[in-house]
């Protein structure tokens, strides 16, 4: 019998909050699945393999206090508040289902009056507006899927924050990121935060009936993690060096290109700096939600000799093949 937990962060600091998701992550026991809730105020939060400087207004978010994290998994930049709520996932690779997982949250919803459906790779859509956006991670046989509900976001100062690359839009067939999304208060004007934590404890249940579940409460209750532990975490995802992934002096930067064949699907940028002929650093810029492409591109590439043939050929033999579309002004 799989065991079901419940439980949620009473932090609204994202350094903490995705500590402890990391922590849940590395700790995932093979015969539980988890649902974790978490808040953030006034957050950015960055995809794995994002530029920073390309996704948002840096500097009017630090001048307005802002806090900017980078998360494990991949795909795009979202914007947090305290009316948005997050969740996650965690489970073994045998008990895992992402359709299961977001049947939850359909379940939640309908709960309110409310019909959601799942658009493409990652968006939960009603009435052909955004609510949730949901990404993943994986660590051996370890997974997470997350994401955010928008409950009462101020959409405001998600238009003025993310600054997305048009080619992203265009692709969405929208203006810009405020016109695609919808407040989950706009279909259920009485919904809330607190009730719909509720609901998705209910439907989490509903999902998995006949399995045991244990509903607790702070997640730090429930798992006493070690601070020698969580510490760390929370160092790395408040430091700069994680966070920012400092610009390259690029010896080479591509344009950004839309790719959508097998392994690659979103936004790609990729820049090489090279010395003495041969490469000595790659980074693949990307809202791809394949967490793993950039690192892939960047083992292959590294140490090989300076040239377009090379590169393509690295590409090619790694299952990279889309990638070479981004070698057009390579020169």
């Amino acid at each position: 019998m799989i065991t079901l937990r419940v439980f949620e962060s009473h932090s609204f600091d994202p350094r903490i909050n995705l500590a402890i998701e990391e922590w849940l992550l590395d700790h995932t026991s093979k015969d539980e699945i988890w649902l974790y809730l978490w808040q953030n105020e006034h957050t950015i939060v960055l995809g794995k393999n994002q530029n920073a400087w390309f996704e948002c207004n840096l500097k009017a978010f630090e001048e307005d206090g802002g806090s900017l994290v980078r998360r494990l998994s991949g795909g795009g930049c979202v914007y947090h508040d305290l009316g948005n709520l997050n969740f996650t996932f965690f489970a073994c690779e045998n008990h895992y289902d992402t359709a299961r997982q977001t049947s939850v949250l359909k379940r939640a919803l309908r709960s309110f009056g409310i019909e959601a459906e799942v658009s493409g790779r990652n968006d939960v859509l009603v009435d052909g507006c955004k609510v949730s956006g949901n990404a993943y991670c994986q660590r051996g046989p370890k997974h997470y899927h997350h994401g955010t509900l928008l409950v009462d976001c101020d959409f405001s100062k998600m238009a003025a924050y993310l600054t997305p690359h048009r080619k992203k839009l265009e692709a969405k067939g929208v203006s810009s990121v405020a016109s695609r999304v919808m407040n989950l208060k706009e279909a259920a004007p009485d919904l809330t935060i607190p009730a719909l934590k509720k609901a998705l404890a209910k439907a989490f249940e509903e999902e998995y009936s006949g399995e045991a579940l244990h509903k607790k409460g702070d997640v730090r209750e429930v798992f006493p993690i070690p601070v020698d532990e969580l510490s760390p975490l929370i160092k790395k995802y408040a430091s700069e060096e994680w966070t920012l992934h400092s610009p390259e002096p690029f010896t080479w930067l591509s344009d950004v290109v839309r790719l959508s064949e097998d392994p690659c699907f979103g936004l790609f940028q990729l820049g090489i700096s090279a010395r003495d002929g041969r490469i000595v650093k790659a980074v693949l810029y990307t809202d791809s939600l394949d967490e793993t492409c950039s690192l892939r591109t960047e083992q292959v590439l590294l140490s090989l000799p300076f040239d377009r043939d090379t590169i393509k050929q690295a590409l090619n033999e790694a299952g990279l093949a889309p990638l070479t579309n981004l070698l057009a002004s390579f020169s």
